[in-house]
């Protein structure tokens, strides 16, 4: 790799965010850091070995180190240019820290995108945040492709969306179009418990429109079944070997795009307490439903 991209990281323990923080941006990327409840690993590559991409991903965590909150953006086109957006997204990220129904920041965030569609502009997110003291996850997808989830109660890789068994729903209107694209639109959410080991891995299309040495693109499908075979103990290791294995299978040196992958695993590590009926209030918030 060169000294624009990220640099191979060997096992170790995660940095802890701290309370308040935002982590992440839109340029080059290896990094590993922990939430009350989750490790965390982002891999970004900008298209062309560039300093700064179109690919955009962020993550927070509250005060209370009960909500924490993760973005990954993808804008259509790359380069210095979507530093402006990921600026606006690292305000709204941190505007919304403890806010806890995220779909008021997935809204203002296709708002701001809208302000760009005059230029043809329109980007796709997903938008996930983690609830700890009840060890849900709630995701607003905005026509990005959708998470994996690997969960430890069968040992099998799912794609993550409102059909997935277990997962709780909530109807909102006309959903899950790209930002920018029509405003205003409201988003479907769900959310699943997360256990020890349980892993969910976010990431941008470049990985799933890999072209292989049959023509063929790779696919969700054929993205899981790379997935499958590679140990989910490390989260950057894992993240690094997602990205490696795509690319022995398209022949190429590099992907035609930004490349952007965010492995969050379950580490069961508990935030300050709180009671039950403040749990189930705050979870309900989360959810819009309360």
């Amino acid at each position: 790799m060169s000294d624009t991209q990220p640099t191979q990281k060997e096992a170790e323990l995660p940095v802890e965010l701290d309370c308040l923080e935002v982590w992440g941006g839109n340029g080059p990327m290896c990094d590993m850091i922990s939430v009350p409840g989750l490790d965390v690993a982002a891999l970004a590559i900008p298209y062309e070995q560039n300093l700064s991409g179109g690919d955009i991903l962020y993550a927070s965590r509250c005060g209370a180190g009960r909500v924490s909150r993760f973005a990954v953006v993808d804008v259509a086109g790359h380069g210095d240019t979507v530093s402006d957006l990921a600026l606006t997204l690292r305000k709204l990220m941190r505007k919304h820290i403890s806010t806890a129904n995220q779909t008021k920041m997935v809204k203002a965030l296709n708002k701001e995108f809208g302000k760009l569609n005059q230029e043809g502009r329109f980007a796709t997110a997903a938008i996930a945040t983690y609830f700890a003291p009840t060890d849900h996850l709630i995701l607003c997808n905005a026509g990005h492709p959708l998470p994996l989830w690997l969960n430890t109660k069968n040992n099998k890789w799912t794609v993550l969306d409102a059909s997935t068994p277990g997962a709780l729903t909530e109807e909102s209107g006309v959903a899950d179009l790209p930002l920018g694209v029509v405003e205003p639109t409201s988003y479907h959410q769900i959310a699943v418990g997360l256990s020890r080991g349980d892993v969910v891995i976010f990431y941008t299309d470049s990985l799933i429109e890999a072209v292989g040495s049959d023509g063929s693109q790779l696919g969700t499908d054929g993205l899981m079944k790379v997935i499958e075979g590679i140990d989910s103990a490390n989260p950057v290791i894992m993240a690094q070997e997602i990205y490696q294995a795509v690319l022995a299978q398209s022949g190429a040196e590099q992907l035609d795009d930004d490349v952007t992958i965010m492995v969050l695993r379950h580490n069961a590590s508990n935030p300050p307490r709180m009671t039950l009926v403040q749990g189930v209030k705050i979870m309900s918030k989360m959810l819009g439903i309360g």
